[in-house]
């Protein structure tokens, strides 16, 4: 049984106490027995997303440029 909780704050990443914007905890124990904690924080979810987008624009025929055109 999946159980799924929404929060207006997520704890830091703890490795780089980065911001988190989805997290979780893994179906099952690490090696040493202890809960799995899965989460995505803002710089990697922003790549993530413009990744995403990137193919969704492809799939459509259209190329979408890594940087802004030069404005006038």
């Amino acid at each position: 049984m999946a159980l799924l909780e929404f929060s207006d704050r997520l704890p830091q990443c703890s490795r780089c106490r980065g911001n988190r914007i989805i997290g979780g905890v893994a179906p099952q124990d690490d090696e040493q027995g202890r809960p799995v904690y899965l989460g995505l924080r803002v710089k990697e979810g922003a790549g993530l997303l413009m990744e995403w987008t990137k193919e969704c624009t492809a799939t459509h025929g259209w190329y979408l440029p890594d940087t802004p055109p030069d404005q006038p």
